[in-house]
């Protein structure tokens, strides 16, 4: 039944990230008073999680007071650019797969999925790897020297979704708002959640 399951993930992810190489998992991180913080997370360590927030700038979040994560899925890179000026606590890599030919992109690791590594690279691209393709896995100092790249992207608002309405804000709509598939409220399933990453 296990090798079912893995053979199944896997098949929907490759079918899914082959076919939307944009796509996106983006997470709201909800402390207390509806404070959040909307973006990729690209680390978590027993303290923090570092996320590239929607607007592009990377932000270090404390673990310990998240009230709620909210999970959203989209077709289309939200992120408009990546902003290297502030201080990168996992910077990026030159990763290189094989295949007919050889590969290679810039990105984080940002999920991982048993033998599979789901990456975000600086062109706002997702790729879905098999860890037993990697030939390679470098640093790229030269990347952080640029102060921003710019991304394709399209802009979306993020909703709060139907289980939270304290903190709907009524304001005019700009974009389309993408709401919650999922949201975890208790702290194990939070806990969990953010062992993957």
């Amino acid at each position: 039944m296990k090798i079912f399951r893995y053979l199944l993930c896997t098949f929907v992810l490759i079918i899914f990230f082959e076919s939307t190489l944009h796509a996106s998992e983006i997470y709201s991180i909800i402390y207390k008073k509806c404070l959040s913080y909307t973006g990729l997370i690209f680390d978590v360590d027993e303290n923090e999680i570092q996320l590239l927030d929607k607007n592009g700038s990377f932000r270090v979040l404390p673990k310990k007071e998240i009230e709620s994560v909210l999970i959203f899925n989209t077709v289309e890179n939200p992120i408009p650019r990546i902003d290297f000026l502030n201080n990168l606590k996992v910077p990026p890599r030159k990763i290189t797969v094989q295949g007919k030919p050889d590969f290679s992109f810039i990105g984080w690791p940002i999920r991982f999925f048993e033998e599979l590594i789901v990456f975000y690279d600086i062109n706002g691209k997702t790729h879905l790897v098999n860890i037993e393709q990697m030939k390679g896995f470098e640093s790229v100092e030269s990347i952080i020297s640029a102060s921003e790249i710019l991304l394709q992207h399209t802009p979306y608002e993020f909703g709060f979704g139907s289980n939270m309405p304290e903190c709907q804000i009524t304001k005019e709509k700009t974009t389309d708002t993408v709401q919650p598939t999922r949201m975890l409220s208790d702290k194990i399933s939070i806990s969990k959640f953010l062992s993957v990453f």
